[in-house]
């Protein structure tokens, strides 16, 4: 009888096996429902799908930065400037993905861990979409109230700026200036 419930070559019964993808169909149906992303177990680590809501809302955030930049770059004709300033984001949102990534690895492994600060510093220098994903991504720091409210505020910060270099503000005519001697120094000839 043993034999004929087992497949050839495995070693496992045809009925786990059966249970097992049940099992794996009714949690990703679940998910599905929720709106949660459904985490999978890479070895020793959880790693979280990004859904489409948490994808439409870092698109969200980023409408009024990136019509800023277009400003600045087209019609206060600063492209040169903009465009080394968006190299600049663009490296330190990369930079503070990894950083929030390895702080997930040194609390899993119990090892001396980055400090808040510094992370807060790389989001307040432009990283905050890398950290938005990196924290959504490893489900890291998103249950640590203090975290989540230093981290919102730097993000409320960085819109109100773009929303002040949108309509000529009083911190426009000071990045402007910046930029300007930023592109009088770059511009090639």
């Amino acid at each position: 009888m043993k034999n004929e419930t087992k497949k050839k070559g495995s070693g496992k019964s045809a009925p786990k096996k059966v249970e097992k993808k049940a099992a794996k169909k009714a949690v990703k149906k679940s998910a599905k429902k929720t709106g949660k992303p459904l985490a999978k177990n890479r070895g020793n680590k959880t790693v979280s799908e990004i859904t489409t809501r948490q994808t439409y809302s870092l698109a969200a955030l980023l409408v009024l930065p990136c019509a800023a930049m277009i400003k600045l770059a087209f019609f206060d004709k600063l492209a040169w400037a903009v465009l080394c300033v968006l190299g600049a984001m663009l490296i330190l949102q990369l930079i503070s993905f990894i950083q929030l990534r390895r702080d997930k690895k040194k609390a899993e492994a119990d090892e001396w861990r980055i400090s808040e600060p510094s992370l807060h510093m790389l989001e307040f220098l432009g990283g905050w979409p890398g950290s938005f994903v990196a924290q959504r991504r490893y489900r890291h720091k998103t249950a640590k109230r203090s975290y989540q409210i230093a981290y919102w505020l730097i993000v409320v910060c960085h819109l109100a700026l773009a929303l002040d270099l949108l309509f000529d503000g009083v911190a426009y005519t000071i990045v402007h200036g910046v930029l300007s001697s930023l592109q009088d120094s770059i511009k090639p000839s």
